[in-house]
Formats: C-alpha cells, structure tokens, sequence
C-alpha cells in the first residue's frame, strides 16, 4: 500500500512538473514571438499589425487544451513588462490577449466542431469567423486600455485597426501553419512529392522576392505582378492540401512582410503602419482563399474515396453473397464466414460464438486466422472492457425452443432479441461492441492486437451468434468499416439460417423417405401378424369346427352323440368369437367410437393386465361424461396403445399407471413405467417408428410430446394437446 502510494505520489509530480514545464516553453516562444512583432509597432510602441503570438496560443489552446492558459498570460506579461510598458498596460493587454486565444479556441471547438487538420470548408471559414470576434476582443481590451491610462499616441480608430489587423491575420496563417504540421499527414508522401514540393516552395519564394523586392514599386506592370503568386498558391492547394497551403501562405506572407517592413514592393507607397495593414489585408485573403481551395479538394477527394469504397463495399457483400450460395453446408458457411471476414475485411482473425442454451456459455462454432486457445486467452483479455459490467454479452435475452420445434421452423439454438431504445438499450438489434487496447487495464494489454469487436448474427429478431473480429490496427473498426461488417454480419445470418433450413429440408426428406419404408415394412407386418393371427388360431378353429361338423353329420342318428358334439362345436365358436374380438379391438375398438376415450382405455387396459399378468393403473380427471373430437381421442388412444406394447417389447416393467386428466383447455396424458429404461437422445431412437409415430400425430393436433427416461429408471411419456372451445 505504502509502495503504491509512493508511486502515485511520483507520478503526479512528474506530471506537474511537466505542466510547468509546458507553461513555461509556451511564455518563452510567445515572448520572443512578440518581440518580432513590436519591431514592426509603427504607429504605437505597443500596437503592431503583424502580431505572430495570437497564432501560437490559438494553437497551443487548439492542440494541447485549455490548461495552458497560464502560458499565454505569461508571456504576454513578461514581453509587455521588459519593453518598458506600466503595469495597468501589460496586465489589461494580459487580459485582453488570454481572453481572445480562450475565446477563439472554445468557439472553434464547441460552435464549429474543429478538426484540426482542416480538412472541411467549415473548418476554413470558421477559423476566420471566429478570429474575427476573438480577435476583436484583445484589439478592444488594449485599446481601452491605452485609452485608460494615457498610453494612446495616436486616434483610436487607428489603434483598434491595426491591432485587429495583426490579430486576425496571424489566426489566418500562423495557426493553420502550426496546426497542419502537428498532426498526421492524411496520404503517405514519396521522394516525388517531397521533390514536387521543394520546387514549388523555391519558385512561390523567388517569384514572391521578386514581387516585393523593387523600391520604388513603379509601373503598372510591377503591380501586375501580384497576381502572378496565385497560380503557386492553387498549385499548392491543389496538390499538397492544407499543408501546402498553409506553408505557401506562411512563406509569401514571412517574404513580404520583411520586404514591405523594408520600404519594399507594391504596398510601400504609403506609411509602413499603413503598408503593412494593407499587406496583411491582402495576404489574408491569399491565405484564406488557398486555405479554402485546398479544403474542398480535400472534402472532393474524400467523397470520391468515400464513393469508391461503398462500390468496393458493394462488390465485397455480393461477392459474398456469391460464396454463400454456393455453399448451403451449415458447417461450411460458419467456415465461410469467418474466412471471408478475414480475406475481404480485413480483419486479422475472425470467430463465430453460437449460444448452447440457457446459463451455458457460448459454444466456438468457427474460427479463421486463430485457433482455440487463443479465442479462450482473447476472451479473458477483452470481455470486461468489453461488455458493460450489468448486461450480458450481444444484450440478448434468453429463450430457446423446444427440441420437438414448437414455436416456428428456426434453429433450436436461436436466441429472442429484446427490443431496444434509442439510448442504447432499445431497438430492432442488438448494438454491436467494439474496444481498442486503450479500453484495457494495463495487466491485460495485448499487444499482438490493438482492436476488437463483435458483431450479432440476427435474423427476423432472433440472435443466431456472434462474429467476432481482432485487428493489429487500432483504429481498424471505423464507423464506416462496422457499418459494411454489420451489413456483412446481417448476410452472414440469412445465409446461416438458409444453409440450417436447406439441413432440415435434406433431413426432412431423408426422414420421409425413412418413414415411407418404414410404413411398407409395417403394413406387410401387419399384414403378416394379421395373417398369422387368422391362419394359427382362428384358421384352426374353424379346422376343428368343420371337423365337429362332419362327424356331427355322420353320428346324426346317435342323440347321445349329437348333443355331445353340437356343445363342442359351440365352444370353438366362442373361441373363435373371442379371438376376432380381440382381433377387432387391436385394429380400432368399436367402443372408443361409441362410448368415447375413457371407456375405451378402461377396457383396453383391462384386456391388457389380464393378458400379460402386468399390474396397470388407469385413472382419468375431469373426463366424466365428457367427450372429445374423433381425432383426438384417436391419437390418445394410439399413444397410450403404443407405450403399453413398447413396455411389453421392451421395457421388462411390473407396473404401469396410465392418467388421462383435462385442464385448461388442454387434455393430458401420462404414461409412466418403472422398467429398464432408455437414452431418449440416442440415434437409434430417432429411427423408432413408434416414437416417430406418437411425435407426429401430436404435432398434426398442435401439441407437445416430452420423453423422459434413463438407464434403471423407468420411462415417463407426457403429452399435451390443445383443445378448441
């Protein structure tokens, strides 16, 4: 605890040392700024119109913030106290000029929304808007300032002009000279361009020497010359963007001034105060008007890239769509998926998480460009910076759907999406998440990749997944990129649940065509078993009956005989009697027909128990004298039918207890058993005919069938079905 202590404790100094320090380097450059600029105060010794350090602090306020104020007060404190001006003077001119730089910088920031590399129209003409409000406040305050305590030696109109002048035309040069070289150069140069602009820089320079280097500026040619510095001024807009222009600027203006200064070139016919107020008149319009060309070519270049890029974006999503189409393997299009998102992306490597079911964390279905131990460690670094500490992961909520497929043909594993606000919590989808390494905790930097996000899977409201992408760039998942990944993701989720529902078609017909041989091989069972039954009992039955009758007939004079055998062929028929009976009530009980379900089931059951001596419970709620449709009845019946011969075929049960109960306008039936039991996800039981059959007829009725068992603990069939009002 002591040793962290400590360790903040150094920090913070070191962090204050470096504010001061800060403060310091900008007081020092401003005052030596300032003193460039009062060698050319004409007019009063403390007013000139070239005034450099209004630049320097609008962009050291621009570039390092606000907290550098202290810098500017200081400087413009120590220039005015060591040029010998009083101290009501230097601090109302310490007020005036702090003000102006904090005024102009929290104009551009918070009214223009200024990007620093003036890359926008909006940029160019607000840095002049609002250097001319800014400004004007620093030529007020010094001038009342003058005004207050005597210091004026000449008319205030005067004053305030130049002031003003020099103020605003250092923002308009000085501030996008420093502001351009800063920041990052929007397109890679090579030896051509730096060669390109060398001999730009040497002609603009020698071609603006030769303009301001005649004294005295006579003949309107020498005057035409002035117009020759502008086609440099386009070429270097044109070509090299804002840091051409605003070096061009910087150079024409820093040659003119110095020739002007020096009684030189078109605008030294008048006095110098005056010849260089219109000088920096018209270098200010030099400057903003090549400012402004190279702005627009900017903003022109951008929408040109801008407009390539969605055709490449175009061109990327059908080239996918292509691919996925030729793909309709669910296994294969996750594969596609993520090698897709790494080739044409971009990304460095991509996966796809599928949820496993409620309170199970996601299942790795697919991956390309990583391999699993590395998904798990990316998991582990990224997930707290990640996700927000009280939502779960995509913000989806959890329901899965039943195994048997109720609730709409769609993948089992598919997850409902909750609506979301427009906050963020709300909406048609979830919102996609993105972090960079700045997001992580020092401990769990990566330094192998700098960005990551997630992308959700959804289709028709329901989150089939996650694609997840990594990149070594930081600044790879733009919002542009996320929106053609997000637009690659949504595809990404129909052709999933395309490639699932062409599976279930493949397994549907596999399926039928299973079932159709099935059913041919069950109708010449039937046909066997019925056959068999006919030909061994009731066949021979009616062998012994014609028997009995023929030696009726040849004993015909004989009563003793004739009553002896007229009793025994009375007992063959009963039992033939009997075994059609039995017969007719395996194929379709004339009772359940008649009497209804509960009758039928009662005597059903009771022919059952007496036949293979298995103790059978049967016992029915809410069913008195209460009838249901011929096809639900039917089904309940061929259910109940079904699990009792599947416990005598296979289960090895002693007892049985059959519940038939209505409630809710739902009619249920529970078949439980104590045999062996079974594995109901086995392969070999999706192959069963009759638990096939039982699942079908509860799905035509809309339904549900649950099965549950396990090895030694007996089997347990549920079914419900919906009954109509």
């Amino acid at each position: 605890m002591i040793e962290t202590r400590n360790t903040n404790t150094a920090a913070k100094a070191r962090s204050l040392a470096l504010y001061l320090l800060q403060i310091l380097a900008l007081a020092v450059v401003y005052h030596l700024a300032a003193r460039v600029g009062l060698k050319m105060a004409y007019v009063q010794v403390n007013t000139s119109p070239v005034w450099p350090p209004t630049g320097i602090a609008l962009a050291a306020l621009l570039i390092f913030g606000y907290r550098l104020w202290p810098g500017i007060s200081l400087g413009v404190l120590l220039g005015s106290v060591l040029t010998g001006a009083p101290l009501g003077v230097a601090v109302g001119m310490t007020i005036g000029n702090t003000l102006e730089a904090l005024a102009g910088a929290f104009g551009l920031q918070r009214v223009v929304a200024f990007h620093k590399e003036m890359d926008r129209i909006r940029d160019v003409v607000g840095l002049a808007l609002v250097s001319v409000v800014s400004t004007a406040v620093s030529a007020t305050f010094g001038t009342a300032t003058l005004a207050l305590t005597g210091g004026i030696a000449a008319g205030h109109g005067t004053i305030w002009l130049t002031w003003w002048i020099g103020d605003l035309l250092s923002a308009l040069v000085v501030t996008p000279m420093l502001l351009v070289w800063v920041t990052p150069p929007p397109l890679q140069t090579n030896r051509r361009a730096y060669a390109e602009g060398g001999a730009l820089l040497l002609m603009l320079g020698l071609v603006t020497w030769y303009v301001f280097s005649n004294q005295p500026p006579v003949g309107t040619f020498h005057q035409a010359l002035l117009y020759v510095i502008f086609p440099f001024m386009i070429w270097a807009a044109l070509r090299f963007g804002q840091r051409g222009a605003a070096t061009a600027a910087f150079l024409v203006s820093g040659i003119a001034i110095w020739s002007t200064s020096q009684g030189m070139g078109p605008f030294s016919r008048e006095s110098l105060n005056d010849s260089l107020v219109l000088l920096q008149t018209f270098t200010g319009v030099l400057a903003l008007t090549s400012l402004i060309l190279a702005a627009a070519t900017i903003e022109r270049r951008k929408a040109t890239d801008a407009l390539r890029q969605r055709v490449n974006d175009l061109v990327t999503l059908n080239d996918s769509s292509k691919t996925f189409l030729d793909n309709s393997s669910l296994a294969g299009i996750y594969d596609t998926i993520c090698r897709l998102a790494v080739t044409r992306l971009g990304a460095d490597a991509a996966w796809i998480e599928s949820p496993a079911g409620e309170g199970s964390e996601p299942r790795l279905t697919a991956a390309c460009g990583i391999n699993t131990e590395a998904v798990a460690d990316l998991k582990a670094r990224w997930e707290k910076a990640f996700l927000p500490p009280d939502q779960g992961e995509g913000h989806t909520a959890v329901h899965l759907y039943d195994a048997d497929g109720r609730g709409g043909r769609r993948p089992p594993w598919a997850h409902t999406v909750r609506p979301y606000d427009a906050d963020g919590r709300g909406g048609r989808r979830p919102p996609l998440r993105t972090a960079t390494a700045d997001d992580l905790a020092p401990s769990q930097v990566d330094y192998l990749y700098q960005s990551y996000a997630a992308f959700p899977l959804v289709f028709s409201n329901e989150s089939l997944g996650l694609l997840k992408l990594v990149s070594r760039n930081k600044a790879f998942f733009t919002e542009d990129r996320c929106l053609l990944i997000q637009s690659y993701a949504n595809l990404a989720a129909v052709a999933i649940q395309n490639a699932w529902l062409f599976d279930e078609v493949r397994r549907g017909n596999k399926q039928l065509h299973a079932l159709s041989q099935r059913l041919m091989k069950a109708q010449e069972e039937e046909r066997l078993h019925l056959s068999r039954e006919l030909h061994d009992e009731s066949g021979q039955l009616l062998a012994a009956l014609m028997v009995q009758l023929g030696l009726l007939e040849r004993d015909a004079d004989q009563p003793g005989i004739v009553r002896e055998r007229i009793g025994a062929l009375k007992q063959a028929t009963r039992e033939i009697q009997d075994k059609l009976h039995r017969l007719a009530i395996n194929l379709r009980p004339a009772s359940l027909d008649h009497l209804g379900l509960v009758t039928a089931l009662e005597q059903y059951v009771k022919e059952f128990r007496r036949q293979y001596n298995i103790d059978v419970e049967f016992e029915a709620v809410g069913m008195q004298d209460r009838r249901l449709p011929g096809e639900v009845e039917t089904a309940l019946f061929r259910i109940v039918q079904e699990s009792l011969t599947n416990v005598v075929l296979h289960a090895q049960a002693t007892r049985v207890d059959v519940l038939i109960s209505l409630r809710d306008r739902h009619v249920v039936a529970i078949i439980e058993d104590n045999g062996v039991g079974f594995v109901p996800t086995s392969p070999t039981m999706e192959s069963h005919l009759g638990i096939f059959g039982m699942r079908e007829r509860v799905e035509m009725l809309g339904g549900k069938l649950a099965i549950e068992s396990a090895p030694g603990r007996g089997t347990t069939v549920s079914v419900e079905v919906p009954l109509d009002d």
